[in-house]
């Protein structure tokens, strides 16, 4: 490949502002209204995003959980540093103790007040698979499922990274164990010529764990999290986390956030519960994507292409 003269002398960096994570560990930087801000005494960790507070006992799960807002949120930088708007500390005095609850406890009438093990499993048809501890027991939905050992180390590993592309790909129920301080990985970048890369060219840890959290339910802590689902409770909808759904929808209807590949005849399999795609959520919504006949002059393998409910040709 040719590089064009003014891109000559280029670098190719992977710049991409969502997943920043190296500033969350180098010190307060200006706050902007829109930003996800990372605060935190040592004893408790608050992620602010959009007006909303949500608590975690340890700076990884905060971490973690900002990573995932980010990813749903493109243009919006992480920083860490003092709560938005928050007055300064008295001296002497001890701050007070967060009040804001988390996110698992913000559920519908439905459901019991609490989630309950085996929580976010989902219908099998939407493959979701779920991260443990080393050695932890499973819920029903995956029992005798594939175990998975996870590592920092391995995760950098493109064998590991097509592993987990095929399970998502497959919506294959998977048993993942990873520790519970495993955080998203430092986003990496290259110095060295961009058009001497290869096409199959990508940042492997970053891919795999993208891939690891958008269909898994994170089962590590105290209570089970599905990030899609607390994607769109950013985005309006109430977490519900039973048989009848992740979410409530501001209609009150109950809804399962889908975050394995994009399809659209998902729903209609499922049918009639509800079924949002995270891209749609990703991009601002909470709304079911509708389907349409579509009526027009093509060749039949033409046809095919545009109506495949992957979008593959869309």
């Amino acid at each position: 490949m040719v590089a064009l003269a003014p891109y000559k002398d280029c670098s190719l960096v992977r710049c991409t502002p969502n997943l920043h994570a190296a500033g969350m560990d180098e010190g307060i930087k200006e706050q902007m209204d829109d930003d996800i801000v990372v605060s935190g005494d040592g004893s408790s960790w608050q992620v602010h995003f959009n007006g909303t507070v949500q608590s975690f006992t340890t700076k990884a799960a905060a971490r973690a959980h900002a990573h995932g807002l980010g990813r749903a949120s493109p243009g919006v930088s992480i920083v860490s540093g003092p709560a938005p708007n928050a007055a300064p500390p008295i001296q002497g005095a001890s701050a007070p103790s967060p009040t804001a609850p988390s996110p698992q406890t913000v559920l519908d009438d439905r459901g019991t007040g609490d989630l309950v093990e085996g929580a976010f499993a989902g219908p099998d048809l939407l493959g979701r698979s779920i991260i443990v501890t080393p050695g932890r027991s499973v819920p029903a939905p995956w029992e005798g499922a594939r175990r998975v050992t996870l590592t920092a180390e391995n995760l950098e590993s493109p064998t590991t990274l097509l592993a987990i592309r095929q399970a998502f790909a497959s919506r294959t129920r998977v048993i993942y164990e990873l520790v519970p301080d495993d955080v998203p990985p430092e986003l990496d970048s290259l110095t060295n010529a961009p058009w001497g890369q290869s096409p199959l060219f990508e940042f492997v840890s970053e891919n795999a764990w993208a891939l690891l959290l958008a269909n898994a339910v994170d089962c590590r802590g105290p209570k089970p999290r599905f990030a899609p689902a607390e994607h769109a409770t950013m985005r309006g909808a109430s977490l519900l986390g039973t048989g009848e759904g992740d979410v409530v929808l501001q209609n009150g209807t109950p809804a399962f956030i889908d975050g394995g590949p994009l399809d659209l005849l998902r729903g209609s399999l499922i049918a009639p519960a509800t079924v949002v795609p995270l891209v749609v959520v990703e991009h601002g919504s909470v709304e079911p994507l509708r389907t349409v006949q579509v009526r027009a002059e093509l060749a039949p393998d033409q046809l095919a292409a545009v109506t495949t409910p992957t979008m593959a040709a869309r």
